[in-house]
């Protein structure tokens, strides 16, 4: 009996890495994400973006990110926020995300909850939030900023190009680093925390 392609994609597919490399496949030049900068529109094909989200993974791994260590997203949602997303799932780690507007305790109860090991904020001004009381989340050893333009210390603190760059250096030895990775995802390997409004405890 021959079987449709949803058939086929729920044997074969079991992670969104894979379903995403399933889409590149199928439709690798066609837009992921359009986005507006600096007052111009920009179309992000699936090629560039799994490109741009493998380099990402491979930085984090470079940081020392292990399968299933918590990774914070704080910010409003946008096309970098998806590919700190993708990054983070990609280096078998489990995305947390955090509404923008939780204020101090909120925040800290939620990443302290979740042990979260990197976060990322959208802009400078969030990071220097979480800078003023970076101190009561022990847990948290790297912040990356999503805002163009930023530029890091380049010990614990990143811009997304420079984590994108760090990820390209030896890129040839970094892909087997991200392919021994996605080996060991599973079906029922955690993707994402979520906490809603009723569960921060702060």
């Amino acid at each position: 009996m021959n079987k449709n392609l949803l058939e086929l994609f729920d044997e074969q597919v079991h992670t969104i890495p894979g379903a995403l490399y399933n889409t590149q496949t199928n439709y690798g030049n066609r837009p992921a994400n359009i986005l507006k900068e600096e007052g111009k529109w920009r179309i992000v094909t699936y090629n560039e973006m799994i490109s741009r989200v493998e380099k990402l993974a491979i930085g984090l791994i470079r940081l020392g990110l292990s399968p299933e260590d918590r990774v914070g997203i704080k910010g409003n949602t946008s096309a970098r926020w998806t590919w700190a997303d993708l990054g983070t799932l990609f280096a078998g780690a489990a995305t947390v995300s955090l509404y923008p507007n939780l204020n101090r305790a909120e925040t800290t109860a939620v990443v302290k909850h979740s042990n979260v090991k990197l976060l990322f904020v959208d802009n400078q001004q969030r990071l220097d939030e979480i800078n003023s009381y970076r101190s009561d989340m022990p847990s948290l050893q790297y912040l990356v900023c999503l805002q163009k333009g930023f530029r890091g210390n380049g010990q614990d603190v990143f811009s997304l190009g420079e984590l994108i760059r760090l990820g390209s250096t030896d890129y040839t030895a970094g892909l087997v680093l991200l392919k021994n990775r996605l080996k060991s995802l599973r079906a029922d390997s955690p993707a994402a925390v979520v906490y809603t409004s009723g569960t921060v405890g702060a």
